[in-house]
């Protein structure tokens, strides 16, 4: 069955005319992250995990300048989200709004740090403080170029209803190819945690950009969770959330709408998100 749905979404890819629209150097990208990703969402193992939250972004290589700050505020809220937790403490993401606060800083042309503090509301209105986040991004190739590669590193400390383990890790390689009004940005996520017994875990994501203006983009994201690295689920029971998304800058002000949907059961169903940044 996994064969026959991988096979199905190959053709798909050459039946929508979206990989003719792009740019050659683009389009001959998207069947080639198709093959990388197929053996590993043949395999099985055990339940993935989603986050409604957890922050929407796609991170690329652009960075803030050495010495400018930057604040972000992000918001998600489970329009339709699924009505239990992935794990005994988890927050159910259903009607359930997630608000982080990020806050960077430029350290070298290379180097970006920022840390978020996370906190939520759940679907009864109650509050729950997140912890926090410490957030390193280097660009290591390419830096100014058209095609850069990045290495994004995360320290979390995080409540007991944010992840299992107190403390965790992130580590995601990045890569980015921008050609003429096109943006494309892949990353490769693993995660987990410093105690108990947590598998890593498997995130990839995926963003494609057009400028249309100056000031406004549009874009096309995907985020998935395929469960632990040594044995990632079988693809109905990942995590798959695909976001549609509209960006507008104005006056060193970053405004970023995007409507996300699950396209697997152990996906949230709808999923809508905000992003305001401001450069100073």
């Amino acid at each position: 069955m996994a064969a026959r749905r991988l096979a199905v979404a190959w053709r798909a890819m050459w039946i929508i005319p979206l990989p003719r629209l792009l740019p050659a150097s683009l389009a001959l990208t998207l069947p080639a992250l198709f093959l990388l990703a197929s053996p590993v969402l043949l395999l099985r193992a055990s339940p993935a995990r989603a986050a409604v939250y957890d922050e929407f972004e796609v991170h690329g290589t652009d960075l803030a300048a050495p010495g400018e700050w930057a604040v972000d505020q992000h918001l998600n809220y489970g329009l339709r989200g699924r009505r239990k937790g992935d794990f005994p403490d988890a927050l159910a993401p259903n009607r359930g709004l997630s608000a982080t606060t990020e806050i960077a800083r430029g350290m070298a042309p290379w180097w970006e740090t920022a840390l978020y503090l996370p906190m939520a509301l759940d679907a009864a209105g109650q509050f729950h403080p997140g912890g926090a986040k410490l957030r390193n991004l280097f660009v290591l190739a390419g830096r100014g170029e058209a095609t850069s590669f990045g290495l994004l590193t995360e320290f979390r400390a995080l409540s007991s209803r944010y992840m299992p383990s107190s403390f965790g890790w992130e580590i995601r390689p990045i890569l980015s190819h921008a050609a003429g009004r096109w943006t494309a940005v892949a990353t490769l996520g693993f995660s987990g945690g410093f105690t108990g017994r947590n598998p890593t875990l498997l995130t990839p994501a995926l963003r494609l950009d057009y400028r249309l203006a100056e000031d406004w983009t549009l874009g096309a994201e995907h985020y998935a969770d395929l469960g632990p690295l040594e044995r990632p689920e079988r693809p109905g029971r990942q995590a798959h959330q695909a976001f549609a998304v509209v960006e507008h800058e104005w006056r060193g002000a970053t405004l970023v709408l995007g409507l996300g949907h699950g396209l697997t059961p152990a996906s949230d169903r709808w999923v809508a998100k905000l992003r305001l940044g401001l450069g100073f």
